[in-house]
């Protein structure tokens, strides 16, 4: 097998180890409604066994894991406090997360302060009315400046203002949770907008991403600010809209109106599917649809609080109906969450009440209607669950899983409840750990700071439509954070990702050996505790926490082992069928099903998939295997590598590495954009280097084999078919113990083999997004159009995934297309050149350095006004040509000589070229032979040298002195042949030299005569029977090249003519 058929045959096998893994967390991500059992009927419900808050089940891990960090309290500023004395009239509070500030009203004060830290306190005092309601939003896009990038949407006991808002940023801004870090705020005391509130107090403010705002009021109706940058023919630049009531309402006498006034209260908007939700001091809820594009507004359907407790009590008869009864909160549920279930509503004992308003898995619909689909119950209704049980619920928040509850306790106390379902991520029901803490004070708000938005929806590269669980995200986004407020001051806690527990564990125990670490790695799974081991040690944060990690990761790791059974073979999983529900189905665990590590080598199943087969791999992985036959069942530290990688390529892995783009107006293709940036890329090498210096690190992971040239799965079952499949494992013999540890060493083997292909893989995808990150540097559009069209098109079509495992040919023709930017503008390439050959050393080799620099030196000679430091730079050049090792394109070089007029080096390049492709001489053997027609090894020498050969006879008019290149005298360039032999051979005839040209090597032949007599004192007479030779074979490939009569060269009449 060939060098690069080997290495295809690598990078197959090891993709498709990743591309196995990531679509592992592609099928065990579950869904909200398979997650609660939920069906469109009747109603189902959850909560009453003990498996669904387990904290007895598994040991004393879940006890004992900590899911919050310790509390950071940060007080209100003193100088606010002292306004409290003041009030008259009302307060209230907020937080406003996307700019890191909590807001204090007192009357007609706004106050705002940095909820982190407690500075930046900043206050407007610019209105005269007590403000009843206050809230940031975002604004509308084109209608103000671009440091505008936030309103203040006051509402008075009169008028609803709209102010600025502006951030001046002297530090640095935090993308891990939008933290602006000695920023500060500034609100300009000019009104952008103003509408009357008509006698309608206002009690909620929400905006929307597209910049609308709409206000909950008192009135039980829905209002919208709507503004414009200026003033319409028919239209007011603002106004306010009433959402709730017709035109044919405003014809009604008041008196008629009989219907009880039921305020809004909460206003809750799902962006990801532009619909919007009220919920009522009542608790009646209302739906509305925002249209597909998010810009018009229409009433769809309400639910009242009695039809909701009437719903719940029925599905749940065994606890009281009042604990359904008031409703205080309401949350989203966004598309990434689920597809059927599109809202949460939280009652005052904690029951979660999930409503659905679209057709069943019907994404795309638009609201029709509000059902009740599932009730949840807190902990505490189990029969032998906990006894606690949340109670007096008045603030509650829910977002991607994570429940908090505040209850009310006393008036100097509340307690807060945490619920999540992070311990338990590859689990096909509902199943959560809860955590009781005490706060000081009665909580106002419940807010959490944004994060980023998940890899596996912003990146293109992802088939993902659910949101991943956090174990699988966890190396991706920042831990959350939640912020509570009181009137102490805010409460800040980090919610612990599964990987920052494990931290905790080794910092609480001072080992990597202790029982907790032990039961950790039994709850996540070895393979997944691996995975984040890796995650640990990689991150060197902590030197302390590295070792721990590290030793961790291989004392749970395991060892690698091969199985016989027929069971082995059934529980391999291949990448085509993890989609399929049947694997799953009867069982309550999709780790034990999907998760599992055996897999039987058959290339179109497990190792590799169908889709990434190569067609020179099939000796090595199409060798038939029985039922019964060998399977390697890899070791969790190579599965936790394995998970590892994919985590870190995941996002993107199948995306495009270009943006589509549409057509331009003129009809011109439009210019190709990468889809990562050079930041975002920079992030994947990070954390690949890392890696990568871990392997180096451990060296055990790729310690030698026993085996030279050896390959995962390469006759394994050949080599296994001597062996004794091994007894029960109750037989403990010597003649067993030694074949259990011959099987042991063969597993061994096959797996350091996967190990240390796995490190060549990781090398590669080093090299391939260092090169595109640099390409990103370099303005990628304009290096993508050097490129041909066909290139284009492929770029256009190619995944992440394709370009490091095929996308070597791209590669060069990108770094082709750096190099030529840079000598068309006349720039030096030795740092860029010297950058690719630190980052990508296969991709961009010593003689691709070589050639870069030489041609850079060519162009510069066009440049040069003496002909002395020409002629000197041009020489250097052609010595840097013929340093190259590898086998260079000659005609390209040899057309750039041309034009600088080095026609004598056109012939010694070429000459040192055809010498070095055909060092054993070949060619000039099967020449003088008479070209046998046998001799096969000569004629493909001789082919090859005649290729050699043709830059020569089609050089470019050759002026009557051509350049003359100052070098040394190389044997190459002269001939000892005199000019009868050159006649005897159907040549020119001698005379001077051409003025018209070169139209045949016997030109260059007579004038390297020329050089010969001046250096012939310096010429051994082999050294000139050398020479000979080759101008012999110059002169003979211009004849086959052209069609003339010629005589086959005989040494026989060349003895008799001598004589």
């Amino acid at each position: 097998m060939s060098e690069s058929t080997s290495d295809d045959v690598i990078l197959n096998f090891v993709s498709g180890l990743i591309e196995r893994r990531i679509q592992i967390d592609t099928a065990t991500t579950t869904d909200l409604w398979s997650l609660l059992r939920a069906s469109p009927s009747p109603v189902t419900s959850s909560g009453f066994s003990e498996n669904d808050y387990p904290l007895s089940a598994y040991g004393s891990v879940l006890a004992q894991v900590p899911q919050l960090s310790n509390l950071k309290r940060v007080p209100i500023p003193p100088e606010l406090v002292e306004k409290f004395k003041d009030m008259q009239w009302c307060c209230s509070m907020g937080v406003a997360t996307e700019i890191t500030r909590a807001w204090l009203v007192i009357d007609s004060d706004i106050h705002f302060w940095n909820y982190e830290d407690g500075g930046d306190v900043y206050t407007f005092d610019g209105l005269q009315e007590t403000i009843l309601c206050a809230q940031i939003v975002s604004p509308k896009p084109g209608v103000f400046r671009e440091h505008v990038n936030h309103l203040l949407c006051v509402a008075t006991t009169l008028d609803i203002l709209l102010l600025a808002i502006i951030i001046n940023r002297p530090g640095d801004f935090n993308q891990s949770y939008g933290v602006v870090e000695g920023s500060e705020l500034h609100i300009p005391p000019e009104i952008l907008f103003s509408v009357p509130t008509d006698n309608t107090p206002v009690l909620c403010i929400k905006g929307t991403q597209l910049g609308r705002i709409f206000l909950g009021a008192k009135d039980g109706c829905l209002y919208e600010i709507a503004y414009q940058a200026s003033d319409g023919w028919f239209s007011k630049n603002v106004k306010k809209i009433n959402h709730s009531k017709s035109f044919l309402s405003y014809l009604m006498p008041s008196f008629l109106n009989f219907s009880e006034d039921d305020p809004i209260v909460q206003i809750e908007v799902d962006d990801s599917r532009n619909i919007l939700y009220t919920r009522s001091e009542k608790g009646n809820l209302t739906v509305y649809d925002m249209g597909a594009d998010g810009w018009s507004l229409f009433r769809v359907t309400a639910i009242s609080q009695k039809s909701i407790q009437t719903s719940a009590s029925y599905s749940v008869s065994s606890i009281d109906k009042s604990n359904f009864k008031s409703i205080v909160h309401i949350s989203v549920i966004t598309k990434f969450e689920s597809v059927n279930i599109q809202l949460v509503a939280i009652t005052g004992t904690g029951v979660r009440l999930y409503f659905t308003v679209l057709p069943f898995n019907s994404p795309q619909s638009r609201p029709s209607h509000m059902h009740l689909v599932h009730v949840r119950l807190p902990p505490g209704f189990a029969v032998n669950g906990p006894p606690q049980k949340p109670t007096n619920v008045h603030q509650a928040h829910y977002q991607k899983g994570l429940l908090v509850l505040s209850s009310s306790k006393s008036d100097e106390t509340n307690a807060m409840w945490l619920l999540s379902n992070d311990s338990f991520p590859f689990h096909l029901e509902l199943k959560e750990t809860f955590l009781l803490r005490e706060i000081d004070g009665r909580s106002w708000v419940i807010a959490e700071s944004p994060t980023p938005p998940s890899p596996y929806q912003y990146h293109s590269c992802s088939q993902l439509f659910i949101d991943p669980p956090t174990v699988v995200t966890q190396n991706l986004l920042p831990p959350r954070r939640l912020i509570l407020l009181t009137p102490q001051g805010s409460h800040i806690w980090t919610k612990l990702r599964p990987v920052d527990q494990l931290k905790q564990l080794f910092l609480h125990a001072q080992t990597s050996e202790s029982q907790l670490v032990h039961d950790f790695f039994k709850l996540y799974r070895e393979e997944e505790a691996c995975a984040m081991c890796l995650m640990i040690a990689c991150s060197n944060a902590d030197p302390q926490l590295s070792e721990w990690a590290t030793r961790a990761f291989f004392h749970y790791g395991g060892l690698p082992s091969i199985n016989f059974t027929s069971d082995a073979a059934m529980s391999a999983v291949s990448p085509t069928m993890v989609n399929n529900t049947s694997i799953v189905a009867g069982s309550n665990d999709v780790a034990a099903n999907v998760l599992t590590p055996d897999r039987r080598f058959q290339p179109g199943q497990i190792s590799t998939p169908r889709q990434f087969a190569s067609g020179n791999s099939s000796s090595i992985f199409e060798t038939s295997v029985s039922p019964s036959g060998p399977t390697l069942r890899y070791s969790a530290k190579h599965e936790g590598l394995c998970i590892y990688i994919a985590r870190i390529l995941g996002p993107l892995w199948n995306g495009r590495i270009v943006t589509p783009a549409p057509l331009a107006e003129d009809g011109k293709p439009p210019p190709l954009t990468s889809s990562l940036s050079s930041d975002d890329l920079s992030w994947f090498v990070e954390q690949l280097m890392q890696l990568r210096q871990f392997l180096l690190r451990n060296s055990q992971f790729v310690a030698p084999l026993q085996r030279d040239g050896h390959l995962p799965t390469q006759n394994l079952n050949q080599r296994m078919l001597n062996f004794i499949k091994p007894a029960l494992p109750g037989d403990n013999s010597p003649f067993q113990d030694q074949l259990r540890r011959k099987y042991q060493g063969e597993a061994q083997i096959e797996e350091r083999a996967s190990f240390l292909n796995i490190q060549k893989f990781i090398e590669r995808c080093l090299e391939f997004i260092h090169l595109w990150k640099i390409i990103c540097e370099h303005q990628f559009h304009v290096i993508a159009a050097t490129v041909t069209m066909d290139k284009q098109d492929e770029l256009k079509m190619m995944t992440f995934q394709a370009f490091f495992i095929k996308g070597k040919l791209i590669a060069g023709a990108l770094i082709s297309g750096l190099i030529n930017c840079y000598l068309d503008d006349h720039a030096t390439t030795d740092a860029i050149s010297n950058r690719l050959r630190d980052v990508c050393p296969t991709l961009y080799s010593k003689d691709d350095a070589l050639i870069s620099k030489a041609t850079e030196l060519l162009q510069s000679s066009k440049a040069l006004p003496s002909r002395s430091e020409r002629e000197k730079v041009i020489a250097e050049s052609i010595k840097l040509f013929k340093q190259v090792s590898g086998v260079i394109q000659l005609e390209p070089i040899c057309e750039q000589l041309a034009e600088v007029g080095a026609y004598l080096g056109i012939v010694d390049l070429c000459l040192t070229a055809a010498e070095r492709r055909d060092a054993a001489r070949f060619a000039l053997q099967f020449y003088h032979n008479g070209e046998p027609a046998e001799d096969r090894q000569g004629l493909t020498a001789f082919t090859i040298r005649r290729a050699c050969y043709i830059p020569i006879l089609r050089a470019p008019t050759c002026p009557r002195r051509p350049l003359e290149v100052p070098r040394e005298v190389t044997p190459a360039l002269v001939s000892s042949q005199s000019p009868g032999e050159d006649r005897r051979q159907g040549q020119h005839s001698p005379g001077p030299a051409s003025t018209t040209g070169i139209p045949c090597s016997s030109c260059h032949v007579r004038e390297e005569r020329a050089i010969e007599l001046k250096s012939r004192r310096r010429v051994s007479a082999a050294t000139r029977g050398e020479v000979r030779g080759r101008a012999c074979a110059i002169v003979h490939f211009q004849s086959t090249l052209e069609p003339q009569p010629r005589t086959r060269h005989n040494p026989r009449s060349e003895k008799s003519t001598q004589r």
